[in-house]
């Protein structure tokens, strides 16, 4: 939600399910979604464009920049996973896409 409020460089963990609205039932959940199916994540969480930024990205760690300038330009473009059997490698389900994100510098409103 773009009005929430977030702390200062707060690792933050996603775990999206594909859903579907069924008529007027409400929004359910897909257990298995096609192969080719990708979620597309725009984040402005992590840059910011108030002076000084570059300079201060610059001064973190490699790991905390990765997770900072994630999917913020240009987005990401995750596969849907599902959880397999271990002995087949078929689908049992539980269609979801994971990853991981760092609230940056808060933004300064001008």
């Amino acid at each position: 939600n773009s009005g929430d409020l977030l702390s200062y460089m707060v690792r933050l963990d996603y775990d999206i399910l594909p859903a579907y609205d069924d008529l007027g039932i409400g929004a359910r959940t897909c257990d298995i979604v096609d192969e080719s199916t990708k979620v597309v994540v725009l984040s402005q969480i992590g840059v910011d464009d108030n002076e000084g930024f570059d300079a201060w990205l610059e001064k973190q760690p490699q790991p905390i920049k990765t997770l900072l300038e994630l999917c913020s330009s240009p987005p990401c473009l995750f596969p849907v996973q599902h959880d397999t059997a271990s002995d087949t490698g078929a689908l049992l389900g539980n269609a979801h896409v994971k990853f991981t994100l760092v609230t940056g510098r808060p933004k300064i409103a001008g």
